[in-house]
């Protein structure tokens, strides 16, 4: 009995609770079972077995040159390959008292940071059933900076009577250590993860500005992935400053309350989170909401309380007008709503 399974590879609740390599896209499965049956005088008898094929919950990059595959039962891997080619030096497995299984497996060296690979192979249990698996995934991020959220622009403005001048949704990012943006993301609660921005490998030194553009209109919205940082052109975009468009073109950020959230995606690590409601929002919309925010009050990203009262005021934003970071720390308190029209990316 054959089956065709295509799982996509990140799953959280409403947000996050196992989390795999920024780039994996889907994983695509193919499961066989196998039956043991006999003719009898009444007809075909299927005897008494595990006939469940082994489920992949999920995987994960744990280091360099590691990766963690966690199955629904105890089963060993055969056949598994890397590609580009790089050889698999081990594989070892521990299974819980729940029936989960992990396999670790190691590669015989570190993967490039970004680099997009493969892995597959077959997956047997101890009742003859088999799995076979194929998983994108890009090369783990051992560099990661300090990141800092500045600035966000939540309100779009389209071009108004064909000047060519869309005012994009964005978010500011400062770099307060030197390192690697591969496989971070950069999402709002309300637009959730399916929405979330990937953000590309690029190397930033201490003191690099990076603007994140959610929507892309209108002519020279050009990310900037090499050392040229004067490629972008659109409005918004600033001279010696990294400019990251996104693809869309759809809505971005809640204009009336939204959390702003830049995480890493091997292991799920919030590295800074904004919230912000305009004055008179009484609650937030869903627990999602609440929910994260109570993990970065745990991690001293935000403070005081994850409470709806707690976020910035974002009373006065308009689509030229942004929320900025006026100090350090992490409070409404180190925020305001820009005094000037048009923005200020690329300027801190």
């Amino acid at each position: 009995m054959k089956k065709l399974f295509k799982k996509i590879g990140r799953s959280q609740g409403v947000l996050f609770s196992l989390v795999q390599s920024s780039a994996i896209a889907a994983v695509v499965l193919l499961a066989v079972s196998h039956v043991s049956c006999k003719m009898t005088e009444t007809g075909i008898s299927v005897s008494e077995g595990d006939y469940t094929t082994p489920v992949l919950e999920s995987y994960s990059l744990t280091g360099e040159k590691t990766m963690r595959l966690v199955f629904s039962k105890k089963i060993t891997l055969e056949n598994l390959n890397l590609t580009p080619e790089v050889e698999i030096d081990s594989v070892s497995y521990d299974s819980q008292e729940n029936s989960i299984c992990f396999a670790d497996v190691t590669f015989s060296s570190g993967l490039e940071i970004g680099r997009e690979y493969s892995l597959f192979g077959d997956v047997i249990d101890e009742s003859g059933n088999s799995l076979t698996f194929c998983i994108p995934f890009s090369g783990y991020n051992a560099e990661i900076p300090v990141l800092e959220i500045t600035e966000i622009r939540q309100m779009y403005k389209g071009e108004s009577k064909g000047d060519g001048k869309f005012y994009c949704e964005y978010v500011e990012l400062c770099a307060k250590s030197a390192g690697n943006l591969s496989g971070l993301e950069l999402f709002s609660v309300s637009d959730g993860e399916e929405k979330k921005f990937v953000l590309p490998s690029v190397r930033v030194s201490e003191g690099d500005i990076v603007v994140v553009h959610l929507r892309s209109k209108g002519e020279g919205c050009i990310s900037e992935l090499d050392d040229d940082l004067n490629l972008s052109y659109a409005l918004g975009s600033a001279s010696g400053v990294r400019d990251l468009w996104d693809e869309n073109e759809d809505a971005r950020l809640n204009d009336t309350a939204d959390v702003v959230v830049l995480r890493n995606s091997a292991d799920g690590t919030l590295l800074d989170v904004v919230p912000y409601a305009k004055a008179g929002t009484e609650n937030w919309k869903n627990e999602s909401f609440s929910s994260v925010l109570e993990d970065a009050v745990r991690q001293n990203l935000w403070s005081p309380d994850s409470s709806i009262g707690a976020a910035v005021n974002a009373d006065g934003i308009t689509a030229t007008k942004s929320l900025l970071k006026i100090k350090d720390g992490h409070s409404a308190e180190c925020w305001q709503v820009s005094a000037t029209n048009g923005g200020t990316p690329g300027t801190l």
